[in-house]
């Protein structure tokens, strides 16, 4: 048999995250090869170089949607198995189905999947063939449902959890889009008038045989800085990040969540979200059968601050060690109050998975609240802060303007 090259990432008994590369034969023998190492496998698929990188960069306009791929298709596959069809005849209606689609259809082999059970491998393996592919928590997911004899349900579990989920991300956008198209537009309007219109008023006041208002001198040095200093501004910002993209391959995208950990109103809400998150999938994986130490691990992955992570991987090693979390959440005011109360109901109730859904439920209605009062209260405040810059160019420029035409009275 051909010995490949394979990618892998895998959780160790602490709960942090390491990946490397094997050769092996196939997938089955690295995910043999991790569990001797004591490494709790997240994910495996075959190293092929740039045509790897390729493959990726078509399949950019996808990944976009992952979320959204992956509610349609556990939708439609539970259904199928749902309904008593074996998986294999299953897998042939969701090719039919995606040729019609011509998106999913071109990028989705399922063909190539179906082989590949047909091999042997589990489904949670087979679907690595999919773009986009799985996220550890869905291949989780998928393995845990296999393993219980439970897929069918498991599959329209995680389709119902996605749609959630797609459903409070695009809330969340909607409510930032209205103030974050006030702040350009604010922006956009300093910058042409500075540019634009202010000197062409400039030179024709300074031809005027009189001493301009203080007022309007300072709005006209203003104007001759604005443009240059948002420019400056603006490629400080893109340099930076292409510094810490370059310089910081693998750690820019975290260095950038640090920064915005720090800012006092965003940082508090993207904590929240990934709360939400973190007790959300927890719960959900929990329901699924699988352990809590495993569980955390992969929870862990599915948030992006990187104080959330680190918050995860003290908790799970408190589980490896047999401590109750119950405990750690009463003395850590990191997480929000009464979830020690809470999850020690869940515990001694052997509910904690039901438990887990409500305080995420709590928290996302909390965040979408304090999000709607957020954008109420920005929006008039960025058109009244436009209306003010707008009237006091106007005034100051038309200040000399009357000055001219009393003298001329």
């Amino acid at each position: 048999m051909k010995v490949r090259e394979y990618f892998w990432k895998a959780a160790d008994a602490e709960g942090r995250i390491i990946q490397g590369t094997w050769q092996g034969t196939g997938l089955a023998e690295i995910r043999r090869r991790l569990y001797h190492e004591g490494y709790y496998p997240i994910l495996i698929r075959s190293s092929q170089g740039l045509s790897e990188i390729l493959s990726a960069l078509q399949a950019f306009d996808l990944r976009q949607n992952s979320l959204r791929f992956w509610t349609d298709l556990s939708q439609r596959l539970g259904m199928l198995l749902e309904a008593g069809i074996p998986i294999t005849s299953a897998l042939d209606l969701m090719s039919i189905q995606g040729r019609r689609k011509a998106r999913i259809g071109r990028q989705t082999n399922w063909a190539e999947v179906k082989a590949n059970i047909e091999a042997g491998l589990e489904l949670s393996e087979a679907l690595n063939d999919v773009n986009p592919p799985p996220t550890p928590v869905i291949r989780a997911l998928i393995r845990a449902g296999e393993q219980a004899g439970k897929l069918p349900g498991i599959l329209t579990q995680l389709a119902s959890d996605l749609e959630e989920e797609y459903k409070f991300q695009r809330k969340i956008k909607g409510a930032l889009a209205y103030p974050s198209f006030l702040f350009i537009l604010a922006l956009g309007v300093v910058f042409a008038l500075s540019l634009f219109v202010l000197p062409v008023y400039e030179q024709v006041l300074s031809n005027l045989d009189s001493t301009l208002p203080l007022m309007t001198q300072v709005i006209f040095t203003v104007a001759r800085w604005i443009p240059l200093s948002l420019s400056l501004l603006f490629i400080s910002i893109l340099g930076g990040l292409c510094f810490l993209r370059l310089k910081y391959a693998k750690e820019w995208r975290g260095k950038g969540l640090k920064f915005l950990e720090r800012i006092p109103l965003w940082g508090s809400l993207y904590r929240q979200s990934d709360q939400v998150q973190f007790f959300r999938i927890l719960g959900t994986l929990m329901e699924a059968g699988i352990p809590l130490a495993d569980a955390l691990s992969l929870a862990q992955e599915t948030v992006r601050l990187p104080v959330m992570k680190e918050k995860i991987r003290e908790l799970t090693r408190a589980t490896r060690e047999g401590r109750r979390l119950s405990m750690i959440f009463q003395s850590d005011s990191f997480f929000p109050p009464d979830v020690d109360l809470l999850w020690a109901i869940g515990e001694e109730s052997g509910q904690l998975s039901t438990i887990l859904h409500h305080l995420a439920k709590i928290l996302r209605q909390d965040l979408e609240e304090k999000m709607e009062r957020l954008t109420s209260i920005l929006g008039p405040i960025l058109v009244i802060g436009i209306a003010a810059i707008i009237g006091a160019i106007a005034i100051g420029v038309m200040m000399p303007v009357f000055e001219v035409g009393t003298k001329i009275q």
